[in-house]
């Protein structure tokens, strides 16, 4: 991280910031509601995963919670992978896309640079439960991440369906865009 005044965390590798955490959210927003940010982040590392994550004290805001409880924050709806950058979405229920994807939202990986493993890098959907929270993560597009070298050919920005019932990938990496279309 950074040196505060007295420089005593120059230098230092902070579990809660790297790698695994803190992970990315994904939540309907209530009025009134609060987060967490930048006082407490969703624990992944529990039974539960990425759903329902209990939250740490954020170090540098709120040490051992000392500002504010944690019972003073609203849980995230999902997490995802830390450092996926999530940058583009879309939500699908008014598009023209198929079933059986219509009823979810989209979300481009852009894909991570501050990690050990690179993460993201890919396009998710996430189907909507019976009670209108997004369900399991399903990878619709990927491949521009080779896992075993760690080498990347693409980062997703934005993903956006089309009136012909395609999604539309947007790629900065390569200045691509692609189309996504179900197989006939």
């Amino acid at each position: 991280p950074w040196r505060r005044g007295d420089g005593d965390d120059f230098g230092k590798r902070l579990s809660s910031y790297i790698d695994d955490h803190p992970p990315d959210e994904l939540i309907h927003v209530k009025d009134g509601a609060d987060y967490g940010w930048p006082f407490a982040n969703p624990d992944p590392d529990t039974p539960s995963g990425f759903d329902n994550m209990p939250f740490d004290p954020d170090y540098e805001n709120n040490p051992d919670w000392r500002r504010f409880p944690e019972s003073a924050f609203t849980r995230v709806d999902k997490g995802i992978q830390a450092h996926s950058a999530p940058l583009g979405m879309a939500f699908l229920q008014s598009s023209n896309v198929p079933e059986p994807i219509r009823h979810g939202l989209v979300t481009a990986y852009h894909g991570s640079w501050d990690r050990t493993r690179k993460t993201g890098y890919k396009v998710a959907y996430f189907p909507w439960t019976h009670d209108g929270r997004p369900g399991l993560q399903v990878d619709l597009v990927s491949g521009w991440l080779d896992d075993a070298t760690q080498t990347v050919w693409g980062r997703p920005v934005d993903v956006k369906p089309g009136k012909d019932g395609a999604l539309y990938i947007s790629d900065d990496d390569s200045g691509t865009v692609y189309r996504l279309r179900r197989s006939e």
